[in-house]
């Protein structure tokens, strides 16, 4: 059996160093520590960015419009970044990244649907005789409310069972993914003669 000799945890500004590093890297895989840290990482940036937000002059359509921009490329960038750190942090426990591609393609389908079924509702209610703005609105939003509760609950059951994976520990030695992040192998013993 191949003896490994553990590597320290990544500190907080090791682990957000590795994951600029490895922004657009889907491949190989990180380890708890790397994961969380980044997780807080982006957690705190959220809260800078929403009180920096509330700062900024609405009446200057210039210096809101440049902010927004800012934020919004900002945004796009660490969503790619926080995907590739998801799908390392899965392939560390032998699980495919498409776990976490699961959760995009459920949110995507769920944005398309609820959208359709907007225009589905409100265009219903429009032909029916003697319906108010108030009514149509109304309606639409009973509806909406009841669909997003159903379709909800499996997006939540999904979004536990990633929870536990993020949270169990690295597979020991190298797996189809990569080698394990979390030990190198021991140098071998020399021989005595």
């Amino acid at each position: 059996m191949e003896e490994f000799m553990e590597i320290p945890r990544m500190r907080f500004t090791e682990a957000v160093k590795t994951c600029f590093k490895k922004s657009f890297v889907f491949k190989g895989r990180a380890r708890r520590s790397e994961y969380w840290w980044w997780v807080l990482f982006n957690s705190l940036l959220g809260l800078v960015v929403s009180l920096v937000g509330g700062f900024i002059p609405t009446d200057n359509l210039w210096v809101a419009g440049i902010y927004s921009l800012i934020v919004l490329l900002g945004s796009l960038y660490l969503a790619i970044a926080s995907a590739a750190v998801n799908v390392r942090r899965l392939h560390d426990v032998g699980i495919s990244g498409w776990w976490y591609g699961g959760t995009l393609i459920y949110i995507l389908i769920w944005i398309i649907w609820i959208t359709i079924e907007c225009f589905r509702i409100a265009l219903n209610l429009n032909l029916a005789p003697n319906a108010t703005p108030d009514m149509v609105s109304n309606a639409i939003l009973m509806q909406l409310i009841g669909k997003i509760l159903i379709t909800y609950i499996p997006y939540m059951i999904y979004s536990v069972v990633l929870l536990v994976f993020y949270c169990l520990d690295s597979k020991p030695g190298a797996n189809k993914y990569g080698e394990n992040p979390k030990g190198v192998p021991a140098e071998e013993p020399a021989l005595q003669e």
